[in-house]
């Protein structure tokens, strides 16, 4: 309170020449106002059910999303096993050719060892 005079959002304060003044709306003024307030009430409740069905719709995106992600996943996991599965049935098959391949290196290398001896 000031001045025995009560503040309220109805009523708008001005100064004039150093004093305050009281400017009264009108009847038709506060009643435009309480119904462009109450407008504006009525939009934002009705936009609270589109929000939540936004968030909502969001939060299925999402869900589908990381069941994607996961079968991705799991393909490539999938993969990798057969991977190196196959390499499990060819990996000795691959020592024995490597073996082979070094004896006859060694093989070659003796033949040229003894053919270097042999050479005066």
């Amino acid at each position: 309170m000031n001045n025995g005079i009560r503040e309220h959002p109805l009523f708008n304060k001005i100064k004039i020449y150093g004093e305050d003044k009281m400017n009264v709306k009108s009847r038709y003024e506060v009643i435009a106002d309480l119904e462009s307030k109450k407008r504006e009430l009525i939009k934002e409740k009705n936009g609270l059910n589109d929000t939540l069905l936004e968030k909502e719709k969001e939060l299925t995106i999402q869900e589908r999303q990381k069941d994607d992600n996961i079968i991705i996943m799991d393909r490539k996991l999938e993969d990798i096993q057969e991977d190196i599965d196959s390499f499990k049935e060819t990996m000795d098959e691959k020592e024995e050719t490597i073996e082979e391949l070094i004896e006859s290196v060694d093989d070659s290398l003796e033949r040229f060892n003894k053919i270097s001896k042999d050479k005066p």
